[in-house]
């Protein structure tokens, strides 16, 4: 009889660990395909992909060009917080945090090298908008303590979620 009711209570044992495990199974993929689903809403938001940069003594020049659904509002191009991460001439990596659009400008807006027709972007005005596939050109002046031969990466930052990265 003992082994009667062993044999039951390890084949009860057995059914709950098997609805428990499942239930973990099912909570786990759901948390999976939410995480999935806010990566594409994230996704959906738009990035700027970087295209070219160029940098001198005194200034660099980043190009990206913008993957999105809807426009960049003028006002958010100004909100963005630029990263900037490069070496400096001891060799050690340095990291300056430009917030609000401070200590970097908007050099230029276009399209395929020309001049954007869509909602164009006035920087005297402030007005405009950053259409999907325009390119917009950033301008900031190289830190002091860069060296100008090694690597550098600007990344930047939209209130809306936006990002982009250019390095080179």
């Amino acid at each position: 009889m003992t082994s009667l009711a062993t044999v039951v209570s390890g084949g009860i044992l057995l059914i709950t660990l098997s609805i428990a495990s499942f239930s973990v199974i099912t909570t786990i993929t759901e948390h999976y395909r939410n995480l999935i689903s806010a990566i594409d809403e994230l996704r959906e938001d738009g990035r700027l992909l970087g295209t070219s940069m160029a940098r001198n003594s005194t200034h660099i020049l980043v190009t990206m060009r913008y993957e999105g659904r809807d426009g960049i509002p003028f006002s958010q191009l100004r909100q963005a917080d630029l990263v900037l991460r490069y070496f400096s001439h001891s060799g050690r990596t340095s990291v300056i945090v430009l917030r609000n659009g401070s200590g970097w400008e908007i050099a230029a807006v276009g399209l395929n090298g020309r001049q954007e027709v869509r909602n164009p972007i006035s920087l005297s005005a402030g007005t405009g908008i950053l259409d999907p596939w325009e390119e917009v050109t950033l301008s900031l002046r190289v830190p002091p303590d860069m060296d100008l031969t090694a690597p550098i990466s600007v990344e930047l930052f939209f209130p809306n979620g936006v990002t982009g990265v250019m390095a080179g």
